[in-house]
Parts: C-alpha cells; sequence; structure tokens
C-alpha cells in the first residue's frame, strides 16, 4: 500500500465514526492490541497517531488523550 493509499484508509476509519472521532482511534489500538502479528501491531499503532489530523480542530484533543488512555 503506498502513502496516499494509507491516508485514505486512515482517513475512512475516522469518517466511520464521525459522530465521535477519537472512537476511531480507540478503535485502531483495541485492534492493535488483539493483533497476532507485531509487525501489524505497530502498523494499527502508526495509523492511531496518525488518525489524529483527520479528527478535526473540534475533537483533535480528545483523539490526542485517547492516544494515551489505557483501554
Amino acid at each position: 500500500m503506498n502513502e496516499k493509499q494509507r491516508e485514505n484508509a486512515i482517513r475512512s476509519i475516522v469518517l466511520i465514526y464521525a459522530e465521535n472521532p477519537a472512537t476511531a482511534i480507540k478503535v485502531l489500538k483495541e485492534a492493535a492490541k488483539k493483533s497476532v502479528r507485531q509487525e501489524e501491531a505497530v502498523r494499527l499503532e502508526s495509523s492511531a497517531k496518525d488518525a489524529v489530523r483527520f479528527c478535526g480542530k473540534s475533537w483533535k484533543d480528545r483523539c490526542e488523550a485517547m492516544l494515551t488512555e489505557n483501554n
């Protein structure tokens, strides 16, 4: 997957949770925790971090807080 495809995929996940974009971060982090393969977990964690930029101004703080929250 190239960088543009990855960006579009992450943006799509955030849009799915448009009512509460911080949930997208939570879902990505939970998927990383459940991942069996280490490289998959790393990609999902990275995607959660990158998803913050698609949260929008009013959600940015909550999305960033979700990154550090223990699920």
